[in-house]
């Protein structure tokens, strides 16, 4: 018997590091992910900051796109903090920044810094 992958468990816990995130594809990996693994850790989008910063990007880009209505229609009124405590934006311009800051934003996100 073929156990396979199962991609829901391996995923469970896990921090996962998201660029594109308010594209098109993005968007849809996004609500992709948090419809089929609910139990991920973190998803940590890299997003470009405009006036309202990389928070209000991916509040009204992201999480208020209607590709997300099945979740919001799933999770009800707890949807904002449920989506608060599983998406994060992190700013994305530190292509622009001194080459000490481009080092603690490498993939490991351990050096992840949230756009508050």
């Amino acid at each position: 018997m073929h156990d396979g992958l199962d991609i829901a468990r391996t995923l469970r816990g896990e921090r996962i590091f998201v660029t594109g995130a308010t594209g098109f594809v993005g968007k849809v990996l996004v609500e992709k992910l948090l419809w089929s693994v609910p139990e991920v850790g973190k998803l940590l989008l890299l997003v470009r900051p405009d006036d309202g910063g990389a928070a209000g990007r991916l509040r009204d880009e992201v999480l208020g796109s209607p590709v997300m209505a099945r979740l919001r229609a799933h999770r009800g009124e707890e949807w904002p903090a449920w989506a608060a405590g599983k998406v994060e934006a992190g700013r994305a311009d530190a292509i622009d920044a001194e080459p000490s800051a481009r080092r603690r934003n490498d993939a490991s996100c351990d050096g992840w810094a949230a756009d508050a």
